[in-house]
Protein backbone atom coordinates (compact mmCIF):
# COMPACT_ATOMS: atom_id res chain seq x y z
CA UNK A 1 0.00 0.00 0.00
CA UNK A 2 2.73 2.37 0.54
CA UNK A 3 4.45 2.19 -2.74
CA UNK A 4 1.14 2.27 -4.19
CA UNK A 5 0.50 5.46 -2.32
CA UNK A 6 4.00 6.96 -2.97
CA UNK A 7 3.16 6.92 -6.70
CA UNK A 8 -0.04 8.55 -7.02
CA UNK A 9 0.22 12.72 -7.53
CA UNK A 10 0.06 14.82 -3.93
CA UNK A 11 -1.65 18.29 -4.21
CA UNK A 12 1.33 19.61 -2.52
CA UNK A 13 4.03 17.95 -5.06
CA UNK A 14 5.90 16.61 -2.13
CA UNK A 15 6.38 12.40 -0.82
CA UNK A 16 4.63 11.34 2.19
CA UNK A 17 6.23 11.32 5.22
CA UNK A 18 5.92 8.02 6.48
CA UNK A 19 7.14 7.20 10.00
CA UNK A 20 7.89 3.33 11.11
CA UNK A 21 7.15 4.71 14.65
CA UNK A 22 3.09 5.41 13.97
CA UNK A 23 0.67 2.51 13.17
CA UNK A 24 0.26 2.52 9.00
CA UNK A 25 -3.75 3.59 9.58
CA UNK A 26 -2.10 7.19 11.39
CA UNK A 27 0.36 7.71 8.36
CA UNK A 28 -2.59 7.08 5.78
CA UNK A 29 -4.69 9.40 7.39
CA UNK A 30 -1.78 12.22 7.71
CA UNK A 31 -1.66 11.14 3.53
CA UNK A 32 -5.36 11.43 3.37
CA UNK A 33 -5.77 15.02 4.96
CA UNK A 34 -2.45 15.76 2.82
CA UNK A 35 -4.23 15.35 0.18
CA UNK A 36 -7.22 16.60 0.74
CA UNK A 37 -9.12 12.85 0.11
CA UNK A 38 -10.61 12.88 3.49
CA UNK A 39 -14.24 12.44 3.71
CA UNK A 40 -15.05 16.15 5.59
CA UNK A 41 -18.60 17.50 4.97
CA UNK A 42 -17.24 20.03 2.15
CA UNK A 43 -16.06 17.57 0.22
CA UNK A 44 -19.36 14.98 0.65
CA UNK A 45 -21.42 17.77 -0.45
CA UNK A 46 -18.97 18.74 -3.46
CA UNK A 47 -19.84 15.00 -4.00
CA UNK A 48 -23.80 15.49 -4.52
CA UNK A 49 -24.02 13.44 -1.15
CA UNK A 50 -27.18 15.41 0.85
CA UNK A 51 -26.26 16.51 4.02
CA UNK A 52 -27.83 18.71 6.75
CA UNK A 53 -24.95 20.79 6.78
CA UNK A 54 -21.37 21.57 5.90
CA UNK A 55 -20.21 23.73 8.70
CA UNK A 56 -17.56 22.33 11.04
CA UNK A 57 -19.38 20.09 13.69
CA UNK A 58 -16.94 21.23 16.35
CA UNK A 59 -17.10 24.77 16.53
CA UNK A 60 -19.66 25.31 13.96
CA UNK A 61 -17.85 28.51 12.81
CA UNK A 62 -17.09 27.53 9.09
CA UNK A 63 -17.40 24.95 6.50
CA UNK A 64 -15.73 21.50 7.60
CA UNK A 65 -12.63 21.33 5.12
CA UNK A 66 -9.16 19.30 6.39
CA UNK A 67 -7.52 23.16 7.03
CA UNK A 68 -10.19 24.12 9.47
CA UNK A 69 -10.33 20.90 10.95
CA UNK A 70 -6.74 20.64 11.70
CA UNK A 71 -5.43 24.22 11.68
CA UNK A 72 -7.99 27.03 12.10
CA UNK A 73 -11.10 25.23 13.73
CA UNK A 74 -11.03 26.41 18.17
CA UNK A 75 -10.11 23.27 18.92
CA UNK A 76 -7.15 22.64 16.83
CA UNK A 77 -5.97 25.77 17.82
CA UNK A 78 -5.80 25.25 21.57
CA UNK A 79 -4.72 21.58 20.73
CA UNK A 80 -1.96 22.99 18.95
CA UNK A 81 -0.81 25.55 21.33
CA UNK A 82 -0.87 22.56 23.99
CA UNK A 83 1.26 20.31 21.97
CA UNK A 84 3.86 22.92 21.32
CA UNK A 85 4.08 23.69 25.07
CA UNK A 86 4.62 20.03 25.99
CA UNK A 87 7.87 20.75 23.40
CA UNK A 88 8.77 24.11 24.44
CA UNK A 89 8.50 25.66 21.48
CA UNK A 90 6.89 29.26 21.69
CA UNK A 91 5.75 31.84 19.18
CA UNK A 92 4.44 29.45 16.32
CA UNK A 93 1.44 30.17 14.25
CA UNK A 94 0.49 27.68 11.77
CA UNK A 95 -1.51 28.97 8.21
CA UNK A 96 -1.93 25.36 6.92
CA UNK A 97 -1.81 21.72 6.99
CA UNK A 98 1.42 21.75 5.02
CA UNK A 99 3.22 24.33 7.52
CA UNK A 100 1.96 21.81 10.56
CA UNK A 101 3.05 18.33 8.69
CA UNK A 102 6.52 19.94 7.66
CA UNK A 103 6.75 21.71 11.19
CA UNK A 104 9.58 19.04 12.10
CA UNK A 105 11.96 20.21 9.28
CA UNK A 106 11.88 24.13 10.28
CA UNK A 107 11.94 23.80 13.92
CA UNK A 108 15.00 23.85 16.00
CA UNK A 109 15.94 20.77 17.70
CA UNK A 110 17.96 18.02 17.38
CA UNK A 111 17.61 15.37 14.13
CA UNK A 112 17.44 12.68 16.01
CA UNK A 113 14.25 14.17 18.06
CA UNK A 114 12.70 14.64 14.78
CA UNK A 115 10.82 11.22 14.16
CA UNK A 116 9.67 11.58 17.69
CA UNK A 117 7.91 15.09 16.56
CA UNK A 118 6.71 13.92 13.44
CA UNK A 119 5.12 10.98 15.70
CA UNK A 120 3.30 13.54 18.11
CA UNK A 121 2.06 15.28 15.19
CA UNK A 122 0.75 12.72 13.32
CA UNK A 123 -1.04 11.40 16.63
CA UNK A 124 -2.59 14.78 16.82
CA UNK A 125 -4.12 14.49 13.28
CA UNK A 126 -5.53 11.28 14.14
CA UNK A 127 -7.13 12.26 17.57
CA UNK A 128 -8.57 15.38 16.23
CA UNK A 129 -10.01 13.38 13.58
CA UNK A 130 -11.45 10.61 16.32
CA UNK A 131 -12.34 13.64 18.38
CA UNK A 132 -14.59 14.71 15.29
CA UNK A 133 -15.89 11.78 14.52
CA UNK A 134 -16.74 10.93 17.98
CA UNK A 135 -19.09 14.12 17.84
CA UNK A 136 -20.32 13.48 14.93
CA UNK A 137 -21.08 9.55 15.17
CA UNK A 138 -22.26 9.68 19.35
CA UNK A 139 -24.85 11.41 20.89
CA UNK A 140 -22.45 12.74 23.64
CA UNK A 141 -19.58 15.26 22.23
CA UNK A 142 -16.76 14.23 24.43
CA UNK A 143 -14.47 16.53 26.35
CA UNK A 144 -11.65 18.47 24.78
CA UNK A 145 -9.54 18.45 27.92
CA UNK A 146 -8.93 14.78 27.44
CA UNK A 147 -7.78 15.63 23.75
CA UNK A 148 -4.61 16.28 25.10
CA UNK A 149 -4.18 13.26 26.84
CA UNK A 150 -5.33 11.24 24.42
CA UNK A 151 -2.08 12.52 22.00
CA UNK A 152 0.09 11.75 24.50
CA UNK A 153 -0.93 8.33 25.65
CA UNK A 154 -1.22 7.53 21.62
CA UNK A 155 2.44 8.87 21.21
CA UNK A 156 3.78 7.07 23.70
CA UNK A 157 2.11 4.14 22.85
Amino acid sequence: MRKLISTMSSDYNSHPRWNKLVPSKVNILTWRVLNKRLSTRFILDRRGIDLDTVRCPLCNNDIETEDHIFVKCPLAIDTWKVIFSWWQFTGITNSNLLDILTMGDRLPMAHKHRKFFDVVVNTTIWAIWNHRNKTVFNLKRPQKEFLFNDVKQLSYN
